[in-house]
């Protein structure tokens, strides 16, 4: 059994249900997603399940078997190091989003000032982006290409995402305040990227932003050290001057810190819970609109059906009466034929 069950559960119903193989309730979509989930919540002691990992669940279901699709999740958590940022209180995921606002300040120092001005932090807008790979918020489409990178070059392709949907979004975010940041990251952001046009776009700016292997001019494994060499950097002055603030702490500060901050992180998953419920009462509300409107154009097409059955038989009537009324007219010509020869 898993402690986690009703977390599981809850999710589950949450993900994807636009998706016909994720919609109905106990059906096979909902049963495998549930049954990965369960398995890696118990297979994995130390984490368990994780909010939002569902998503991730989902999208290998849609491209392999159950077994499979447990075995990948495992691999990804484990190999590619997602794990590691669920652990110590998110230790390792505040780092990621140290070294995200470091990149932002060489690559997009505009809007890296712009977000300091305004007191929009990291971690208030790219939690999902880090903890689900994106799975959570933006088209399948797009997230499929984000998956396939992120098995051949790991984890650090979120970063070129991530840099890639700040850059692209730059313009509107400099105009924005704190709360209208805030809000554009829930709601405009996601649903720009509903076209595939935009979508394929955004990924080939990722691809050439200079983290990834994928670059002109410089080998593979050189452009990969590159990369690695800068995310260390950043990681190495995260690290330091996590040092320093905790010499310069008292330890009651220090636990009030980590207490406002896990509080900061909670209310955040709070409000994209509240996002994702609302996005599936939508969903719902859209399909019963949708189905009631099929039900509503059935109907209709049964009674023209009925009625075009109705002409068909009528015609058939139609058709026997006149063959009826040939027939008596051949006859009586041919009657009066006779009748003409004989005088």
């Amino acid at each position: 059994e898993s402690p986690q069950d009703s977390a599981i559960t809850r999710d589950i119903n949450r993900t994807f249900p636009a998706h016909d193989y994720f919609k109905d309730t106990g059906g096979d979509g909902q049963d495998s997603l549930y049954k990965i989930c369960k398995a890696y919540s118990v297979y994995d002691e130390e984490i368990g399940y994780c909010q939002g990992q569902s998503f991730l669940a989902a999208v290998l279901l849609l491209h392999m078997p159950e077994e499979q699709a447990f075995s990948v999740l495992v691999k990804i958590m484990f190999d590619y190091g997602l794990r590691d940022l669920f652990k110590q209180n998110f230790e390792d995921l505040h780092c990621k989003f140290f070294q995200l606002e470091r990149l932002m300040q060489e690559y997009i120092p505009d809007l890296y000032n712009h977000f300091l001005n305004v007191g929009l932090e990291a971690h208030m807008y790219a939690s999902q982006w880090f903890l689900t790979l994106f799975t959570a918020k933006f088209p399948l489409y797009m997230v499929f290409h984000i998956i396939d990178l992120l098995l051949c070059e790991g984890i650090s392709v979120i970063f070129n995402v991530a840099l890639a949907l700040l850059k692209t979004s730059k313009d509107d975010l400099i105009q924005t305040d704190f709360e209208g940041a805030l809000k554009f990251f829930r709601v405009p952001v996601p649903k720009r990227y509903r076209s595939e046009e935009n979508a394929k776009k955004l990924m080939e700016l990722a691809c050439s932003i200079k983290l990834m292997s994928i670059k002109h001019g410089l080998s593979a494994l050189t452009a990969q050290q590159i990369s690695q060499k800068k995310l260390k950097k950043f990681e190495k002055e995260y690290h330091t001057l996590r040092e320093q603030q905790e010499q310069q702490e008292a330890p009651i500060e220090r636990y009030e810190r980590e207490n406002r901050r896990l509080q900061e992180a909670n209310m955040r998953l709070e409000q994209e819970n509240d996002d994702l419920a609302h996005e599936l009462v939508s969903s719902k509300i859209a399909l019963r609109k949708d189905l009631d409107n099929a039900e509503e154009k059935a109907d209709a097409l049964n009674k023209e059906l009925l009625l075009t059955k109705q002409k068909l038989v009528d015609s058939e009537d139609e058709k026997r009466r006149l063959e009826e009324e040939s027939a008596q007219v051949r006859a009586n010509n041919e009657a009066l034929f006779s009748l003409f020869y004989r005088h």
